[in-house]
């Protein structure tokens, strides 16, 4: 017997009842508020982001499935799979967009379909399915401008709880920077880092990034990453880092774990 009054008592203050409420959560650098619908949607229906950082230093292009077990092996997710069953399911809604791709909530995906899983074979037996499937996802229409999106996943993933490793943010900031245009002040603003930490971060990342072409081989470049990070935060190195010659020297001595 799954005791589902007890477990709908318990997580009804945290589901809206509403599947097209229209929730106010989005807003833009010059201030203009977007809507947002909330809907429930299938389980089955909802797919990984491809585009997600975390798989941006990955050049093949991955299957639903590869994404998947690349995530679970995340050390955080078995820990979130275990917080969602004492919760009950997600607390927040996933974002979504259009196409039901997730942007913002992969690992929660996941932990959620292994949950579903379990569930259906009975390995769970105090969790009701519906509780897990449909999700509720906030969707972002496929309208709204790809920098408003990313400067709002910038505010939750580098400003907010849910942070992202120190590579990502660069890399999410580089993008924000020199591909939408945002300015330093505006990025400071959005993510509560200074406008010093914010230049020397993107400028990490690009080091990283040329790290990476030229030694490919390299299966741990995402962890040097710091090395560039505190290579140019140190005032003693400007001069000396101007020229290309020791920057090249740099990344030789890390390829060969000098």
């Amino acid at each position: 017997t799954r005791n589902q009054e007890n477990t709908y008592a318990k997580i009804s203050h945290t589901l809206p009842q509403k599947a097209e409420e229209i929730l106010p959560g989005l807003a833009n650098s010059e201030g203009k508020k977007i809507s947002i619908p909330l809907k429930y949607i299938p389980l089955a229906n909802l797919k990984l982001d491809p585009n997600n950082l975390r798989f941006r230093h990955i050049n093949i292009n991955l299957t639903d499935l590869q994404m998947e077990e690349m995530i679970w092996k995340d050390h955080d997710t078995a820990k979130l799979f275990r917080d969602l069953q004492n919760t009950l399911g997600i607390i927040e809604p996933l974002y979504v967009d259009s196409n039901n791709i997730v942007l913002e909530g992969n690992r929660r995906l996941v932990c959620l379909r292994k949950l579903a899983r379990e569930i259906r074979s009975d390995v769970i037996r105090n969790i009701p399915i519906k509780c897990i499937d449909p999700i509720p996802c906030r969707v972002l229409s496929n309208e709204i401008d790809l920098s408003i999106k990313d400067e709002f996943l910038a505010r939750i993933h580098i400003a907010g709880k849910k942070q992202w490793r120190p590579l990502d943010q660069a890399a999410h900031l580089h993008e924000l920077h020199n591909v939408h245009g945002k300015s330093i002040e505006l990025l400071a603003e959005m993510s509560s880092l200074t406008p010093k930490l914010i230049s020397v971060s993107i400028k990490a990342y690009e080091l990283t990034s040329e790290y990476h072409k030229l030694y490919p081989k390299d299966i741990d470049w995402v962890s040097k990453y710091s090395y560039f990070l505190e290579l140019i935060r140190k005032p003693s190195l400007e001069e000396w880092l101007k020229d290309k010659k020791n920057i090249l020297l740099i990344m030789e001595w890390v390829a060969n774990k000098q």
